[in-house]
């Protein structure tokens, strides 16, 4: 898989804004209300989607989701005419570690090396992004990593295929490196 790290630290406006609060056809707190992913769209569209968010969201991981949206693209007569693609962005479900860059530049570079690993270099393609945002709760400045994946192929169907094989890597890498920040919280105790 290609994975482009970038890390936007500019001082301009916040990337992102993170709610402090569920709002109606917005942000859900799927960690505290696991049945709201029937709200999500794109999740109830979309299996492989489903499971990322289940997952980052299950109390077996140190994560938390914050939005996610999928796009279809075709390019009719290139080799990989039609693209399937999804957003994720992720935050910590503890607040500590949000507001702390290099968590998050570890998080990103360890998931860009975990994905590399993964076949698929012709087509599939994810860029993992740190960006500056707002949490309404504190009032701060804090982190949060952005998730793009897209997946090529030569019709819509077998581009959404390999999207959602890339999901499941994307999973893995994400539920690992969970296991790993627990076992250093662990220690640190």
């Amino acid at each position: 898989m290609r994975v482009k790290l970038r890390l936007e630290f500019d001082a301009g406006p916040a990337g992102l804004e993170i709610p402090e609060v569920e709002q109606p056809g917005g942000y859900v707190d799927l960690r505290e209300n696991p049945s709201a992913i029937e709200q999500i769209e794109p999740a109830r569209l979309h299996r492989p989607l489903r499971g990322l968010l289940v997952a980052l969201n299950s109390a077996g991981s140190v994560f938390a989701s914050v939005a996610c949206r999928t796009w279809a693209k075709e390019e009719p007569g290139s080799p990989e005419a039609s693209e399937f693609g999804s957003r994720v962005d992720v935050i910590f479900s503890g607040q500590k570690h949000n507001f702390e860059r290099s968590t998050y530049v570890s998080l990103a570079e360890g998931l860009r090396e975990l994905l590399e690993r993964e076949s698929g270099a012709d087509t599939l393609a994810a860029e993992v992004s740190v960006l500056r945002c707002a949490y309404q709760g504190s009032r701060s400045q804090g982190y949060a990593l952005r998730l793009i994946l897209m997946g090529c192929g030569e019709t819509p169907a077998q581009a959404e295929l390999r999207w959602g094989l890339g999901v499941a890597h994307l999973q893995q890498a994400l539920l690992f490196l969970s296991r790993a920040v627990r076992q250093q919280q662990a220690r640190a105790n």
